[in-house]
């Protein structure tokens, strides 16, 4: 879900909050509530009436009539207060211009976009200023380059990530993750995508990419097996793609996947 659908979902519940409360302002009450508390912290209630002006006081049998005073006020105050939010996420929904890399370059000057040839250099630029692999080991084999500056290791993992950027979800490559290993000793993995959600709850997305090599394979199980002891498993926050046995690469598959993690998300609202 994008920023503006995230405007527009608010939108829709804070106008139907306002007619909710639009209810109690339509409350009819018999006048002025007034109060007055005593030292030993008891609360007098009065009604002044709006047609002599006269303060009279309410017996706890006409508590009733409190309440219906209460609610009338909350209900105004309520109302006031989405109908002012609602002028300003519509404010804010009709200016707001996005401001990430492929926004901006659609809608510049045609001459001051990145061709194939120079888009390269914008990608070295903008990588400063996103979070890279945290993984020690192998960081000459991060060659492969995205568009937005993440450094990959390969191609497949650089089209995954084209692919989760358009959501505008937080998500980090090969962000550290310290877990319980097979004999509770702490153990580091770096997943090869970690996805924040706005609820707060975090994805996992592994791609496999070399299950046919035995070595991989190997480490791949004990993997599988860390990540479930450490509350890591399908369907619940983990994602699991893999190339296929000639190196085929699932990118329709991956962009479903993709789309059913925004549906789920906006499911949840």
């Amino acid at each position: 879900m994008d920023f503006i659908e995230l405007i527009e979902s608010e939108l829709r519940f804070q106008q139907h909050m306002m007619r909710q409360f639009a209810r109690l302002k339509r409350i009819r009450t018999e006048g002025r509530l007034e109060m007055t508390v005593k030292k030993t912290g008891y609360r007098e209630f009065y009604i002044r009436s709006a047609e002599d002006g006269i303060r009279r006081y309410v017996r706890r049998l006409e508590m009733d009539k409190v309440a219906r005073i209460q609610a009338q006020m909350t209900g105004r105050e309520a109302a006031a207060r989405a109908e002012e939010n609602i002028r300003l996420l519509k404010a804010l929904r009709d200016g707001y211009r996005p401001c990430d890399f492929f926004s901006v370059q659609s809608e510049i000057e045609e001459k001051y976009r990145f061709t194939g040839e120079t888009s390269q250099w914008a990608g070295r630029t903008l990588r400063k200023s996103f979070p890279q692999s945290e993984k020690p080991e192998h960081r000459e084999e991060l060659r492969h380059s995205t568009s937005f500056g993440l450094m990959v290791r390969s191609k497949n993992e650089a089209q995954i990530a084209e692919k989760v950027l358009p959501t505008g979800l937080e998500f980090y490559y090969e962000k550290a993750l310290v877990l319980l290993d097979q004999y509770n000793k702490k153990v580091v993995y770096y997943p090869d995508f970690t996805i924040v959600l706005p609820d707060g709850r975090t994805i996992y997305w592994e791609h496999k990419g070399l299950l046919g090599r035995p070595d991989y394979l190997e480490r791949d199980m004990l993997r599988t097996y860390i990540y479930h002891k450490n509350g890591i498993y399908q369907p619940h926050n983990l994602i699991v793609t893999c190339d296929g046995p000639n190196g085929e690469f699932p990118g329709v598959e991956i962009g479903l996947i993709v789309d059913r993690l925004l549906a789920e998300l906006s499911n949840r609202e």
